[in-house]
């Protein structure tokens, strides 16, 4: 745990405040931590293995580490991708495909690749919003971001206007564990409920 905060840390440290809009920084840090817990939550529900368990938290952490690479290296051009997916009421994800040839999710997943960081945690950036396109067809750290992603934004929504992600039940049901989201959204909403007691 001490090595995925360590590494979350200095990821988002590499990005320069001045250039990243303060509010977006903020806000991307604690969506990451907290998908980040749901993630690991989800997977220990499931009975994972240690290291799906460790992959699906990291992952959580950095799963949105393409909005801050596309944020520094296209400001201009993503706030207006930002922009007006909060005007339209767009999903994100598939706006930046349409706008920028590529999204947010796939831009993170190749540089972790490039960094060598470990396949579950580069594919659970890579397609955290498209699960189905992975080739797993079993629980593993991709359907444990992907749910954690969708349930954060769902119970803990950060003000953003744009259309966010719904979960691909579709995907749930392939995978046959369609039945076990409600258990999930009750295990992640304990850990909001301890958070905000503090």
């Amino acid at each position: 745990m001490i090595k995925m905060l360590v590494l979350t840390v200095q990821v988002f440290s590499q990005f320069e405040k001045d250039e990243l809009e303060s509010s977006l920084l903020n806000t991307l840090w604690e969506h990451s931590i907290t998908v980040g817990s749901f993630a690991r939550k989800i997977a220990e529900t499931e009975n994972a293995e240690q290291k799906n368990i460790d992959h699906a938290c990291m992952g959580g952490l950095l799963h949105d580490l393409g909005k801050l690479v596309l944020s520094t290296k296209l400001s201009k051009k993503y706030v207006s991708v930002i922009e007006l997916a909060k005007e339209e009421r767009l999903e994100l994800f598939k706006l930046e495909s349409e706008m920028l040839g590529a999204t947010h999710a796939e831009v993170g997943g190749y540089l972790l690749g490039l960094w060598g960081l470990s396949d579950p945690i580069v594919e659970s950036l890579s397609f955290h919003h498209y699960p189905r396109k992975h080739q797993f067809k079993e629980f593993n750290p991709v359907t444990a971001v992907h749910v954690a992603n969708v349930l954060d934004h769902k119970l803990s929504p950060l003000g953003t206007k744009a259309a966010v992600s719904e979960i691909d039940h579709d995907y749930l049901t392939e995978l046959g564990l369609a039945d076990r989201l409600p258990v999930w959204e009750k295990v992640c909403q304990n850990i909001l409920q301890e958070k905000n007691a503090k």
